[in-house]
């Protein structure tokens, strides 16, 4: 699938609001909310955006743990994974490049919020806007 993946970070009550309101900010074309004031406040702590064309859905929620601390909420092609600071377990070991990115940006954002302020929350979401990558007709070089 194509699609994209964005981690965000969110201290304090700020973080808790987007976390107990997290569902219905959730549209088929992607999550809203409002960086500016979060930046403002310093409550921003992470916020990646990147484009992945190659993992399948199976690939995001395979890291996060315990499954009964991470909310997950779903519309239409887009995917809201959200868990509490403390009760976020990263597990599994990367199966290929795109696995091994994802963890290794998740890792990164546990990291810095885990060095944040006494409450925080770790968002991802996944926004998939089109499918695999294929070509038609296949090129030469590819035995079909």
């Amino acid at each position: 699938m194509q699609q994209t993946v964005t981690l965000i970070v969110v201290c304090n009550a700020p973080g808790r609001e987007l976390f107990r309101t997290a569902k219905r900010r959730l549209f088929p074309t992607g999550f809203t909310f409002d960086p500016v004031p979060l930046l403002k406040g310093s409550q921003l702590a992470f916020y990646l955006t990147y484009i992945d064309v190659w993992s399948m859905g199976d690939s995001f929620e395979k890291f996060l743990y315990p499954k009964s601390e991470v909310k997950y909420h779903e519309n239409g092609r887009t995917m809201l994974w959200a868990v509490r600071r403390e009760k976020l377990r990263l597990r599994s070991k990367p199966r290929s490049v795109e696995q091994a990115t994802l963890f290794s940006l998740l890792q990164h954002a546990k990291n810095t919020y885990r060095r944040a302020t006494d409450e925080s929350y770790l968002f991802m979401v996944r926004s998939v806007f089109a499918g695999s990558i294929g070509f038609n007709p296949a090129p030469g070089w590819i035995d079909t």
